[in-house]
């Protein structure tokens, strides 16, 4: 029966992170008709997607400090009712600033979620393959989202994606309030011996993981406004990239899983070394090609290594937390500020770069460090492992 309880758990709480996804990118399809509704400028629009990052780094380290101190469970649940609440604002946002207020609550409710969500899914005695699943009900997100919000947008008005994401969450919210504690999902606040100061700081596996998280945040961003453009000027059409990146996002939630799994059986360094080679490699493409296979073959190779490479990255944070005696929360919020961080800036850079040297710069450049991050990893693989060994020995 408990095991019952805690797979009931588990599946509302992948149905919390499902539905915060689908509510954040629903924005995503109506970017030009919000910008033509409301005068919108080029910088006004992308200060409309990005907000949610934004809110996300803000937010991410002192909600995990916080998850260490009062529990995961009861900041998901909140992370849920700011769900319900920014999609209301959206729906009934008649400017820029409201747009901009309801962005920002779903954005602080995405750095609850990826942070205390995370804590629930990886907590000390459950599987790996609990991570890896939290991390394809993301993907599923990714890929239902804009093509929802895209049906009710064209059918119903720009304002019915928004109101749709709301009544999606507000039962999800409620089952999962509802939800008693699992005793594994208790586990998760920090325990009573306090760490010492900046041990996560200085933990390698922690530092690791911060490095890993660091190239998602470049790659996700960079890889796919950088991917669009280059399709676009093969003469590859709208419909045509985004069947590309649908079925990216059907490859990240098979991978997902599969690295969970992986996650069960092999040394957590050394799989995140092996995630940041594949995406390395996977960057190499379009340096050598930049025809519309290439590229295609480059974002789906790209998102399958980022979905196993994300996965890899929280596994490795919570092994890190384990062994330095920090809090998981902290350690967890201070990888998502490492990714918020250089989810901000990629794009950027990206948009700097592109018309103004090569596009094979860029490329080649991300997979250089991605290869050097894995050659620095699978250098450390021996301490890791001998940890790994200790830790089994003593359970």
């Amino acid at each position: 029966m408990k095991t019952d309880r805690v797979a009931s758990g588990l599946l509302s709480l992948y149905a919390m992170i499902f539905v915060s996804v689908v509510a954040d990118v629903a924005v995503v399809p109506l970017l030009p008709t919000l910008t033509r509704q409301h005068g919108l400028s080029s910088l006004e629009t992308a200060l409309l997607l990005s907000t949610t990052t934004f809110a996300m780094v803000v937010v991410t380290l002192p909600l995990g400090r916080l998850a260490d101190r009062v529990g995961a469970r009861p900041l998901v649940a909140c992370a849920g009712a700011f769900v319900v609440l920014g999609s209301v604002v959206l729906a009934l946002a008649s400017s820029l600033p409201e747009l901009l207020a309801g962005r920002t609550l779903i954005g602080i409710a995405n750095g609850i979620i990826w942070t205390a969500g995370v804590m629930i899914a990886g907590a000390p005695g459950r599987p790996a393959g609990a991570t890896g699943r939290a991390i394809a009900a993301g993907g599923t997100g990714l890929l239902v989202g804009p093509v929802l919000a895209g049906v009710l947008a064209d059918r119903i008005g720009t304002w019915a994606p928004f109101a749709a994401g709301g009544a999606l969450a507000l039962p999800v919210t409620a089952l999962f309030a509802l939800q008693h504690s699992d005793p594994v999902a208790e586990r998760t606040v920090a325990p009573a011996r306090p760490a010492a100061p900046g041990a996560a700081h200085r933990n390698r596996m922690v530092v690791y993981a911060m490095l890993a998280t660091v190239l998602l945040g470049f790659v996700g961003g960079m890889g796919n406004l950088l991917g669009s453009l280059r399709l676009s000027e093969n003469g590859l059409s709208p419909s045509g990239i985004g069947v590309l990146f649908s079925a990216g996002a059907l490859v990240w939630i098979v991978v997902a899983p599969l690295a969970g799994r992986l996650g069960e059986q092999r040394s957590h360094v050394a799989l995140t070394a092996f995630g940041c080679a594949a995406l390395g490699g996977a960057w190499l493409v379009p340096v050598a090609d930049r025809s519309t296979t290439a590229i295609a073959a480059f974002l789906l190779a790209s998102m399958a290594g980022r979905a196993g490479l994300n996965t890899f990255s929280y596994l490795l944070a919570g092994s890190g937390a384990e062994s330095s005696g920090a809090g998981r929360g902290a350690v967890i919020g201070l990888v998502n500020l490492s990714w918020g961080v250089a989810a901000v800036i990629g794009p950027l850079a990206a948009s700097a770069a592109h018309g103004n040297i090569d596009d094979r710069v860029p490329f080649g450049v991300i997979a250089v460090l991605c290869l050097a991050v894995a050659a620095l990893l699978f250098s450390e693989r021996r301490p890791a492992r001998r940890f790994r060994f200790a830790m089994l020995a003593n359970r």
